[in-house]
C-alpha cells in the first residue's frame, strides 16, 4: 500500500487541511467562523471519496464509530517515523518530545509548522474544539 500523495492526482494538499485546523484553533471566532472554515474545506473537496474521510479526521477518527478503525501505533513508532522524516537520530527526536510533552509540538519544531498536521489537529482537540478519539 502507497502513502497518500498530494498533487497532480487532485487531493487536497495536506498544508490546506493543517492551515484550516489552525485557523479553526487559534482565531477564536466562535462556531460561526468556524463553521464558515470547516464548510469551505469540504467544498475543497476533489470528491466523493475525501468528503466521506473529512467528518472523520475532524473527530479524530480514522472512520466510522462501529468500525473503530485504529492504527495501532504506539508513541516510540511515531517518533520513529518522525526522526526518520526529520533525518535526525531517534534519541534527539525522544528528547524533544520529552523536552515538549507533546509529538505534534516536537513534529512542528522539527519539520515546520506547515508539515506538521498532527500538531493542528491536537492543539484542536485539547482545547475540546473537535471531538476527541472514543
Amino acid at each position: 500500500m502507497s502513502a497518500p500523495q498530494d498533487g497532480p492526482q487532485g487531493g487536497m494538499p495536506i498544508a490546506e487541511l493543517a492551515a484550516t485546523l489552525e485557523h479553526v484553533t487559534t482565531s477564536g471566532g466562535g462556531r460561526t467562523r468556524t463553521a464558515k472554515a470547516l464548510a469551505t474545506l469540504f467544498q475543497r473537496t476533489s470528491g466523493p471519496d475525501e468528503a466521506r474521510i473529512l467528518p472523520y479526521l475532524l473527530q479524530g477518527r480514522l472512520g466510522p464509530p462501529f468500525a473503530a478503525p485504529t492504527l495501532g501505533m504506539d508513541e516510540r513508532r511515531i517518533a520513529q517515523a518522525l526522526a526518520q522524516a526529520a533525518q535526525r537520530p531517534e534519541d534527539e527526536v525522544w528528547r524533544l518530545y520529552q523536552q515538549l510533552g507533546d509529538l505534534g509540538s516536537a513534529a512542528a519544531q522539527l519539520l515546520g509548522a506547515g508539515q506538521a498536521l498532527w500538531c493542528a489537529w491536537h492543539r484542536a482537540s485539547c482545547a475540546g474544539r473537535l471531538a476527541t478519539p472514543r
